[in-house]
């Protein structure tokens, strides 16, 4: 019995350790300043494309309808907006809305899959008698990544509603990362 126990516990540590290794990886491609647009279903179709040396599908000669076209059309692609997020360190970011005043909040990756991660944000939201009032978010992120770099990645809050879309970010002022990893 004795046996077994240690044996889970060794399983266990290591384990624990390679989770903590991919959470700090993944960590460290997010540090620094991102930019994000709303995304759509054209716009990846394109990063597709460039990412996999892909012509972009013509599809058929049919223009797509109006109907066709507005069905696809999520919350998010209804804005024009900028949202910058800055990942300071391993735990601190900073995020703005069109140039906005900056939120400050605490950030951890919660969950590591080969294609991205789970993070949640906790930050203040000023209700409206101007107390703070402390909020968590999670969401989910999909890197983009080109040759061992992350030069992107599509945010979508978890457990929204599919029709509230997604956002792209790319590092602000270019798409590299400072350093591949």
């Amino acid at each position: 019995m004795r046996s077994i126990s240690i044996s889970h516990l060794c399983v266990g540590l290591v384990l624990l350790c390679a989770l903590a290794g991919c959470q700090q990886r993944a960590a460290s491609k997010l540090q620094g300043r991102w930019e994000g647009r709303p995304d759509s279903v054209t716009k990846r179709a394109e990063r597709d494309a460039e990412k996999y040396g892909d012509q972009p599908d013509s599809g058929s000669d049919k223009e797509p309808s109006d109907e066709d076209s507005s069905a696809q059309v999520t919350d998010w692609e209804s804005y024009d907006v900028t949202i910058v997020i800055d990942f300071v360190s391993a735990n601190r970011l900073e995020m703005s809305l069109d140039g906005g005043q900056a939120v400050t909040g605490q950030w951890k990756i919660l969950s590591t899959t080969p294609s991205g991660c789970t993070i949640e944000v906790e930050s203040e939201a000023p209700t409206q008698g101007g107390e703070a009032k402390r909020q968590r978010r999670r969401f989910e992120l999909l890197l983009d990544e080109r040759e061992g770099t992350c030069v992107g990645f599509q945010l979508t809050e978890a457990g929204a509603d599919a029709q509230l879309g997604a956002l792209y970010f790319q590092r602000q002022g270019g798409t590299s990362s400072p350093a591949p990893n």
